[in-house]
């Protein structure tokens, strides 16, 4: 895995505890490789980050595998924004708990699944050199618990519970 290139496809294993959550309305950073079966999807050069994705909440989750770099604090923080509209959004991030923006904007904020072990990205020699998380924002209670349920197996879950509006989905 090279840090030179930003879009690594999810993984079959990934997926299939996608579906396991329910149907994906969107990925807002799709790509061609891409094996994530959402209703919609936006590839470069559309900018998912300008795409109001709660607009699609009626279509199933948001999914997000956002490109690995930089920009990626830009979907986080886009996702804590469209969560607090109503949207459900699931991502996979790598694991990095000691950094500002886990503090910031996902722990707290978020339940996340510490996946076990490497994940190999499609197209990739070998497993990423970083742990990774699948993360959740909702606002709903029953979306999480099913994110939640979906994840057994994959790795630990750290829940938020009782989440609101008020007290968890500040910018």
């Amino acid at each position: 895995m090279s840090s030179a290139k930003e879009d690594w496809c999810t993984p079959p294993k990934i997926v299939e505890v996608l579906n396991k959550i329910g149907p994906i309305g969107l990925d807002p950073c799709s790509n061609s490789g891409s094996i994530i079966p959402s209703k919609y999807s936006f590839t470069l050069p559309s900018d998912g980050l300008k795409v109001d994705w709660a607009y699609y909440a009626a279509d199933g989750f948001t999914f997000v595998n956002p490109p690995y770099g930089s920009k990626q604090k830009d979907w986080v923080t886009k996702a804590v924004e469209e969560a607090a509209k109503g949207a459900f959004v699931v991502m996979l991030v790598p694991a990095r708990p000691d950094t500002k923006m886990w503090h910031n904007q996902i722990l707290g904020r978020a339940s996340v699944c510490l996946v076990r072990g490497r994940i190999t990205f499609i197209g990739a020699a070998n497993g990423a050199p970083f742990p990774t998380a699948l993360i959740a924002f909702s606002n709903n209670p029953d979306e999480l618990r099913r994110f939640e349920l979906a994840c057994t197996g994959l790795g630990t879950v750290i829940c938020v519970t009782s989440p609101t509006p008020e007290d968890i989905y500040e910018p």
